[in-house]
């Protein structure tokens, strides 16, 4: 990272483990202490961690590391930092993302930055520059400061609804539209990989895009998955995917939105996938009480175990909130779905 002299250095990274871990900085090894006017340390919702250095100066120049620990271990990454030229330039820093590139990692690091410069559109994280070396790689993505809907929910200045579901599933509908026309499939919808733009706004972006995949005819691709409640029937059967794959994760999202239940919910992760696997699920009588009958019927047509038989994106914006549809204004209580992999 190269700044300019005085002017502000800004590290961002996203951290997710569980337990959560203890993230510090260092600089040149030596642990960084903020002192809340030249060093700030900050940590935001969602796992980002951000450290700043207001008016940098030659002493500033160095190796930055952040390093994150929990019971399962330890992980760090560097970037280099330059300050250059003794002139006042005030320099504005985008968003950035330290990928530590290990093996297969740096195939999968590789595949996002080909499907993110081939994404342009509004509702996919715009990547700015991407960087690497033999042992690391930077991506410089716009700065985004929302969260996902779950989180958005715990803050107490939003409000779920229907009309507000229909707005949000619009936007993921546009961008997979989009995707799908070169002939990409994303294979990781869910809320996670969903944030709005700001905390206030209504806007998405979805910033994930590690396992979008161009389709070539005939070929079995393996789907590295993190959260199999949103993953389709194919997925799990290791059949053939498609487009229609997103599809599914859509119909899941809009279920759970809809209701705050996981539609194929059972006793242990093992028995999940079996619903799913058979697409087997109802509507919960009262879940789904003051729910639009275009709503039902929009999940209905995207949860059918038939790839051929789902709608595409394009054919969404037919079916989301048509003219005559009575949208319920009921706010939603979500209650984000446990992640029951320990039952296997």
């Amino acid at each position: 990272m190269i700044v300019k002299f005085k002017s502000n250095a800004t590290f961002v990274t996203k951290i997710v483990g569980h337990p959560i871990p203890a993230v510090k900085w260092y600089k040149n090894g030596k642990e960084i202490v903020s002192d809340g006017v030249k060093i700030k340390l900050q940590e935001f919702k969602g796992g980002y961690y951000q450290l700043i250095i207001a008016n940098a100066e030659d002493s500033d120049t160095g190796v930055y590391q952040v390093r994150a620990t929990n019971q399962g271990g330890s992980i760090s990454t560097t970037v280099n930092l330059t300050v250059e030229g003794k002139k006042n330039y005030r320099l504005l820093k985008r968003g950035n993302d330290f990928i530590k590139i290990k093996g297969t990692d740096q195939e999968l690091a590789a595949r996002e930055i080909e499907t993110l410069n081939l994404a342009k559109h509004k509702n996919f994280m715009y990547l700015h520059e991407s960087f690497d070396s033999l042992e690391e790689m930077v991506l410089i993505y716009e700065f985004i400061s929302g969260v996902d809907i779950f989180e958005r929910l715990g803050t107490g200045n939003f409000e779920l609804s229907e009309l507000e579901i229909v707005r949000y599933l619009r936007q993921v509908c546009s961008a997979l539209k989009f995707l799908h026309k070169l002939n990409y499939a994303h294979f990781e919808i869910k809320p996670d990989n969903i944030v709005y733009t700001t905390r206030k706004s209504t806007n998405i972006k979805i910033i994930e895009m590690g396992q979008a995949r161009l389709l070539t005819p005939g070929e079995n691709i393996r789907i590295n998955f993190t959260a199999p409640e949103y993953c389709a029937p194919e997925v799990h059967c290791h059949g053939l995917v498609s487009t229609a794959t997103d599809m599914w994760s859509v119909g899941v999202l809009t279920y759970v939105l809809l209701s705050g239940l996981n539609p194929f919910a059972a006793e242990s992760t093992t028995k999940m996938i079996e619903n799913i696997s058979n697409a087997e699920y109802i509507f919960d009588s009262e879940a789904f009480k003051e729910t639009s009958i275009e709503g039902m019927d929009f999940c209905d047509r995207l949860l059918c175990k038939d790839l051929k038989k789902r709608m595409t994106a394009h054919e969404q914006f037919g079916t989301l909130a048509p003219a005559n549809a009575k949208l319920s204004v009921r706010m939603v209580k979500i209650v984000p779905m446990e992640n029951s992999s320990s039952k296997l």
